[in-house]
C-alpha cells in the first residue's frame, strides 16, 4: 500500500501579526472530510464517502488553525475488521521557525501497484491526531464491483497471462478451441459458463467457477469441449452467474488437402488433410486408411485397390461392380444411393443412411484394366458437412503414374 502526504500552509500574515502583538491563539481544528478530489489549496473539491473498486486515490483532508508549527500531525489509515493500519504518516506542521500556522492538511491514499487497488471491498476509516490526541475519524466505503466482461476471444493457443495469442474466429477440424475472457475482477462463488449451439445439431457447455477473490483485472480461460466439435458455424454464449454477458460466433471447416500421399506399390497419388493420418491395410483388398490422428472422430477416407483377380472380366465386370461391389458396400453400412455424379476422372456414387442411420457415405472409383480404384469417404450425420467439404479437393487430386 502506497501513500503521501500533502501539507500546504495558508493565512501566514495573519498567524505572523497575532505572533508580533503577544497574542496566544486557540488552536482549532475543522472536521476531517474524506473527498476525490481536492483544490489547489488542500480544500475539499469533491466530497465523497463511498467509492468503486477502480477508484485510484483517495484524499482525506481537515482544516486547521492557530497551531504551533512545532506540533505534530498524524494521519492513520485503518481497515477496522483487524485494525490493521493501511498507511500512516506523522510529522511536524511546519520544519521553519512559525509561531503558528493555519491551512488545510491532507494526505492522499493511492492504489497499490501491484494489485492496482486501494484495497478490498470493505469499510475503512481515517483518523486524525494533534500531538498523539485523537481530532477526528472518517469513514468511507469501499464498494464491491459488478464482475464485468471486459472483451472475449478466441484463438488455439493463450499466452501466460492468459490473453489470445492470435485470435481468430475460423478453426480448422480438430483444433483446439480456446477462449479467453478477460473480466474486471473475481468475485468468489461466481460461475462463468461458455455455452455454444451449431453445426449439426451440436450444443455444448464449458464452465469454470471462481473460487477466490482477484480486485484487479485479469484473464480467464476455457477450452469449449473435450471432443472434437463437428464442421459449421457455430454461437457462443457466455454467462455470469446465468446473466448473459458476452456473445461470440466461429466457424469450423474441415481443411484444404495440403499433404501428399504416394503409393509406390500401386503407382497413385492424392492430397490429404494435415489432421488425417494414412495407414496401410494389406488384406484380401489392398487399402489405404485416412483416420484423424490426434483425436476421435467418426469421419473416414480410404482408398480400395481391387486387383484383376479379385474382378470377373467382361462381359461380367460391370454387373460385378455394379451388383456386388456396390450392393455390398450399402448393405454393409446399410445405405441407400441418393445420387450419382459422373466425371471423366472417377464417378460418385452419395449414399445416405436407411432407418434413420447416421452414416453417409462418398464413394468414386475407376475400372482400369488391372485393377479398379475406389475412394470412399464415410462419416456420421455430425461429420458429413466436413467430409463434403474435403472430399472433392481429394478426388481432384487423385493421379495415377500411368496417366499420359
Amino acid at each position: 500500500m502506497k501513500f503521501r502526504l500533502i501539507i500546504i500552509l495558508m493565512a501566514m500574515t495573519a498567524v505572523l501579526i497575532a505572533g508580533t502583538f503577544g497574542c496566544t491563539p486557540q488552536p482549532s481544528f475543522g472536521n476531517l472530510q474524506i473527498c476525490a478530489r481536492i483544490g489547489p489549496h488542500c480544500q475539499p473539491v469533491q466530497l465523497q464517502d463511498s467509492f468503486e473498486i477502480e477508484q485510484q486515490a483517495i484524499y482525506a483532508t481537515i482544516e486547521v488553525a492557530n497551531i504551533p508549527s512545532g506540533d505534530q500531525w498524524t494521519f492513520r489509515w485503518i481497515d477496522p475488521s483487524d485494525e490493521t493500519v493501511l498507511a500512516e504518516s506523522s510529522g511536524r506542521y511546519m520544519e521553519v521557525d512559525y509561531q503558528y500556522v493555519s491551512g488545510y492538511y491532507a494526505s492522499l491514499l493511492t492504489a497499490d501497484t501491484q494489485s492496482g487497488i486501494i484495497a478490498a471491498p470493505g469499510s475503512y476509516q481515517v483518523e486524525y491526531y494533534h500531538n498523539q490526541d485523537l481530532v477526528d475519524r472518517a469513514v468511507f466505503t469501499i464498494e464491491e464491483p459488478l464482475l464485468q466482461v471486459l472483451e472475449a476471444q478466441l484463438s488455439t493457443e493463450v499466452n501466460a497471462e492468459g490473453s489470445t495469442a492470435k485470435e481468430t474466429d475460423t478453426f480448422f477440424l480438430g483444433e483446439r478451441i480456446m477462449l479467453s475472457i478477460k473480466l474486471n475482477c473475481l468475485i468468489e462463488d461466481t460461475r462463468i459458463q461458455a455455452s455454444w449451439s451449431g453445426g449439426q445439431d451440436q450444443k455444448g457447455q464449458s464452465t469454470l467457477d471462481i473460487e477466490q477473490n482477484h480486485f484487479a483485472p485479469g484473464y480467464q480461460v476455457l477450452q469449449l469441449g473435450e471432443d472434437v466439435l463437428p464442421p459449421g458455424s457455430y454461437e457462443l454464449e457466455i454467462n455470469i452467474n446465468g446473466i448473459p454477458a458476452s456473445k461470440l460466433s466461429f466457424y469450423i471447416c474441415a481443411d484444404t488437402p495440403k499433404e501428399v500421399y504416394t503409393d509406390a506399390q500401386y503407382h497413385f497419388s492424392l492430397a490429404y488433410p494435415h489432421w488425417l493420418e494414412p495407414s496401410v491395410q494389406e488384406n484380401e483388398i489392398y487399402q489405404v486408411v485416412f483416420s484423424p490422428k490426434h483425436f476421435e472422430a467418426n469421419i473416414l477416407l480410404s482408398v480400395w485397390v481391387l486387383e484383376a483377380a479379385l474382378i470377373p472380366q467382361d462381359p461380367q465386370r460391370s454387373s460385378f461392380i455394379e451388383d456386388v461391389l456396390l450392393k455390398g458396400i450399402e448393405d454393409a453400412y446399410d445405405l441407400q444411393l441418393a445420387e450419382i455424379k459422373e466425371a471423366q476422372k472417377m464417378h460418385t456414387y452419395h449414399y445416405t443412411g436407411l432407418d434413420h442411420s447416421a452414416w453417409r457415405l462418398l464413394l468414386s472409383f475407376k475400372d482400369e484394366e488391372e485393377s479398379v480404384y475406389m475412394l470412399m469417404g464415410l462419416a456420421d450425420h455430425h461429420y458429413m458437412e466436413g467430409l463434403e467439404q474435403i472430399y472433392d479437393p481429394i478426388l481432384d487430386s487423385f493421379a495415377w503414374e500411368f496417366e499420359e
